[in-house]
């Protein structure tokens, strides 16, 4: 069976200078991947690789068993974003307006959605626990509300895998728990998860692989299994990386 993501000695460069080099990793089905690394250490630059919003050579990254540069089953794949701390507040939608605008490539251009499609936003938004706010607009949602309705935008799709960047920044630590919380439960019915974090020692937790960036633009990539908890204590403190491993 094809591995979910396959990264193979991927390279990338902006004008300025190397953030990625020769990274590589592969994930499974219901793999919880933790990218773990400072700030201006590739993360973000490595989701929007995965996802194909910046351009990768032939072969570096495989989807489903796809070369990503010809992978076009894009409702396999999930993103959540930093939304809360950019989200324009007069907005002018509902929570269940915004999940469903997920479905456009099934209910079509300016179509009304079907039973089946009022039904599959229901439960996303179920998944999050946000009922009572469905008829809600969501710039007068908290921000983890509004995060939690992005979570649900993207599940109504029911995607095999999800990419989370830093999906808890900005919002309360009740939120944070919520959150955190859903995207466990996810993870344990089988949803293949990668995530980025501020919060290295939560997203430890979470993850059962994790992938440790280093300044240098290199990678290690660890099976936490596998992991004395000397090792997992340096990683969390930023002690681990290529140039300790």
């Amino acid at each position: 069976m094809n591995n979910i993501l396959e990264v193979r000695n991927l390279d990338f460069e902006y004008y300025d200078g190397v953030v990625l080099r020769n990274v590589s990793f592969s994930l499974e089905k219901g793999d919880f991947l933790g990218i773990i690394g400072a700030n201006g250490t590739g993360k973000s630059t490595l989701l929007k690789l995965i996802l194909g919003l910046l351009p990768c050579r032939s072969e570096q990254i495989t989807l489903f068993g796809t070369d990503r540069t010809e992978f076009n089953e894009l409702s396999k794949i999930g993103y959540v974003s930093q939304k809360s701390n950019s989200f324009n507040s007069d907005f002018p939608a509902t929570v269940q307006e915004v999940v469903s605008a997920n479905l456009y490539s099934q209910i079509g251009f300016l179509c009304r959605a079907e039973k089946k499609h009022r039904v599959m936003c229901e439960k996303a938004i179920a998944a999050v626990g946000l009922e009572d706010c469905k008829n809600k607009q969501i710039g007068k949602l908290s921000g983890g509300q509004q995060q939690r309705a992005f979570i649900a935008r993207t599940l109504v799709n029911n995607p095999e895998l999800i990419i989370l960047d830093e999906p808890t920044v900005g919002v309360d630590a009740p939120s944070v728990e919520v959150i955190t919380k859903i995207i466990a439960d996810l993870n344990s019915k089988g949803i293949t998860v990668i995530m980025t974090n501020h919060d290295t020692h939560s997203l430890i937790s979470l993850a059962n692989k994790l992938l440790v960036l280093s300044e240098d633009g290199c990678a290690s990539f660890y099976d936490k299994k596998k992991l004395s908890e000397y090792k997992l204590t340096r990683i969390c403190e930023g002690l681990e990386g290529h140039n300790h491993a």
